[in-house]
């Protein structure tokens, strides 16, 4: 019918970045396609509409599409549909850093393809889940997230969307090991969160480069996998691991041209050669690596480069008493 045609216009000048035109067409879409239209039509029609509106950075419309549809799937009793329009309102949400909205919807829309044991979309919600929780710097929240979409995704087959989540599960582990062994000195539940969320790290990490090896194509997820095996390897105290895992990173994201990548893979291998007494290389690596933040205005990347290059500086000009020695 004529809803399915537009629809399908809409599409390709979506596809073709022409946003003003798939808006124009999916608008007049939409009406004719909740006449006839299935709800796999009318989901993927919604999620045009909304990246065209995103992409005119007009959230308020995507928005005002989202919410017609979710009235529309409730009058229906369209759990699927409901449930892809909570994860629709979840990605503005997140776009507009409403963080707590966003995992309230999520939650809801994970209920809903429970309930319906629908494992892609359940896989799918947890992996926004996760995403969220590691914004919020929530980390054990986060790791639960992973471990469980990691599950759905290998049940599956999915093995790129499983290795993407043993990538994020090793990433947010680190990090609640480091918060945790900030606080271990004192505290011995601390100490103890710290060492199992290690444990964690290093299991997800080398699991992931070990995958992301296999997965053609897709090296930028390998890359990442690395520099999370780089920061495992120095929480363990084997800096020479550590160097080695991130100058792989840092080749994989020179080539790809992803340059912010690779600022902060140049920064773990500065740390890694300060580590292991090498001053002066690990000077050229984070000066490189303060050169590609300022470039991109990533002010707390300067900042992480500068604090290394400051320490670094006592033991890189003798001072005059040890000169003369």
């Amino acid at each position: 019918g004529e809803g399915r045609q537009l629809a399908g216009v809409a599409s390709l000048h979506a596809g073709a970045g022409e946003h003003e035109k798939a808006v124009h067409a999916g608008a007049a879409a939409l009406p004719l396609l909740k006449k006839s239209g299935k709800t796999e039509e009318l989901i993927e029609l919604m999620r045009s509409l909304i990246d065209a509106y995103s992409a005119l950075q007009n959230l308020e419309a995507a928005s005002d599409v989202v919410e017609d549809m979710a009235k529309y799937f409730e009058d229906e009793g369209d759990a699927e549909g409901r449930a892809a329009a909570l994860m629709a309102t979840c990605s503005i949400a997140v776009t507009q850093e409403r963080l707590d909205d966003a995992i309230r919807v999520v939650g809801s829309a994970q209920a809903i393809y429970h309930q319906e044991e629908d494992i892609k979309g359940e896989a799918e919600a947890l992996r926004l889940m996760c995403d969220i929780y590691s914004r919020r710097d929530e980390h054990k929240a986060a790791v639960r997230a992973a471990e469980q979409a990691r599950a759905q995704f290998r049940q599956l087959g999915d093995d790129a969307s499983e290795t993407t989540m043993l990538y994020m599960l090793a990433q947010n582990a680190v990090s609640l090991a480091i918060r945790e062994g900030a606080r271990a000195d004192d505290n011995p539940r601390a100490s103890r969160v710290c060492r199992d969320a290690l444990a964690k790290a290093a299991k997800g990490a080398v699991l992931s480069v070990k995958q992301a090896r296999g997965i053609p194509g897709n090296s930028h997820l390998l890359a990442c996998s690395l520099c999370v095996q780089s920061q495992v390897e120095m929480l363990s105290g084997r800096p020479g691991e550590a160097l080695r895992a991130s100058d792989e990173g840092i080749v994989i994201f020179r080539e790809a041209g992803d340059y912010a990548s690779e600022a902060s893979a140049l920064l773990l291998s500065a740390d890694a050669l300060r580590a292991t007494a090498q001053y002066g290389e690990a000077q050229e690596a984070a000066v490189e690596a303060l050169r590609l933040f300022r470039e991109r205005q990533d002010v707390k990347g300067e900042e992480r480069a500068q604090e290394l290059l400051d320490f670094l500086k006592q033991h890189l000009r003798p001072t005059p008493a040890a000169a003369l020695r």
